[in-house]
């Protein structure tokens, strides 16, 4: 996607803002910018937002929508959904979503996404999520 130079601003700024939102604090750091990586959510023609897919991940060739982030301001307007929705109809498609990351797991499971199993780490606590695609995929790859 071409971006405006207002836009790639606007990209950047939210992308530095998201290592301080409390669900994702210190992920985006540690990966740096990747602003070719990032694909921006726009309305209006003003960047509110960011996800990062990843395409092919795993044996059974899955994707990611990675995080997704609105800025605050933005939040509840249903632009994260449409973005997991329009997302994930392209793709088999699956995530993971921290424990206390309440408004994440309402919003997979509105958009038909199942719960897997959950994991638990040093830094991680939470649940991973399939669509129905995801799903079939990784039944014919087992």
């Amino acid at each position: 996607m071409n971006l405006t130079e207002k836009q790639l601003e606007q990209l950047i700024k939210l992308i530095l803002e998201s290592d301080e939102d409390e669900h994702l604090k210190g992920l985006i750091a540690k990966r740096g910018l990747q602003v070719e990586d990032r694909v921006p959510i726009l309305k209006k023609g003003d960047v509110v937002g960011f996800y990062t897919p990843q395409h092919q991940v795993g044996a059974a060739k899955l994707s990611r929508t990675g995080a997704i982030y609105i800025t605050p301001d933005h939040r509840r307007e249903g632009l994260a959904g449409k973005t997991l929705s329009d997302f994930s109809a392209k793709h088999p498609t699956f995530a993971f979503i921290d424990s206390t990351n309440e408004a994440s797991r309402k919003m997979y499971e509105k958009a038909g996404f199942s719960q897997g199993k959950h994991t638990k780490g040093d830094w991680y606590d939470g649940h991973w999520y399939y669509n129905a695609s995801a799903l079939e995929q990784i039944e014919k790859n087992t």
